[in-house]
């Protein structure tokens, strides 16, 4: 048998290279597991949101939270706080949200984990007739531009029910309630299984690695 091609020699240490970063990165850790929100849970929670788990307001929130933190691969702290200080300049705000008719979204990510320097994504989210992401943030800005004091472009995008910025304790308590009415095991869940469920979602759809890496904004290659 001949001797293995250079190419083949460099891509087989790359991918070794690839597994041992991420050996280190779990050695010595005890990481909780985190199951990732597959498209038929999302649409599971979306269906009961429907359905009244909460009150109108927060019911409509939590379906437009959740149907762009799965779509658009974000972090949880893309789409939250840590406290109930607003940074205009750092967070969502309605500004950051725009449409292109009733068939296309567009949210601009003023910062972000792998976006240091603040050069900003835009994120486009596309109709979609089983549960779509455009038709519902409609709906959500249409209740929050009815809110007492009306919002402005400079407000926060994702508000609670008393008009304060959704914190990511907030969300997660939101979250875990859901999954208790689905009796589902909420411990094993958590605000990153929106993005480990999509780059697993794309993964089963066929979406090629490199198109989730871009999707999903990560630099490293060991992503899902």
């Amino acid at each position: 048998m001949g001797q293995p091609h250079p190419w083949q020699h460099s891509k087989g240490l790359l991918r070794v290279n690839l597994l041992l970063r991420a050996i280190k990165r779990l050695q010595g850790q005890s990481r909780r597991i985190r199951l990732p929100f597959t498209a038929d849970l999302i649409f599971l929670m979306y269906s009961t949101l429907k359905a009244d788990v909460f009150d109108p307001f927060t019911d409509v929130l939590m379906q437009s939270v959740i149907l762009l933190a799965f779509f658009g691969f974000l972090r949880c702290g893309e789409f939250t706080i840590n406290s109930n200080r607003f940074d205009r300049s750092a967070h969502l705000c309605i500004e950051d949200i725009s449409f292109e008719g009733d068939t296309q979204a567009f949210l601009r990510l003023k910062s972000s984990k792998t976006d240091p320097f603040r050069k900003g994504v835009l994120i486009k989210f596309f109709q979609n007739h089983r549960m779509c992401p455009v038709a519902t943030i409609l709906q959500y800005l249409s209740l929050r531009q009815a809110m007492v004091p009306k919002p402005t472009f400079g407000d926060p995008l994702f508000v609670s029910k008393d008009n304060r910025p959704l914190t990511r304790s907030t969300f997660l308590t939101y979250l875990h309630r859901i999954l208790s009415v689905l009796g589902i095991d909420s411990s094993r869940y958590s605000g990153h299984s929106f993005r480990i469920g999509a780059a697993t979602s794309a993964a089963t759809a066929g979406i090629p690695d490199h198109m989730i890496k871009t999707l999903g904004r990560w630099n490293s290659d060991t992503y899902y």
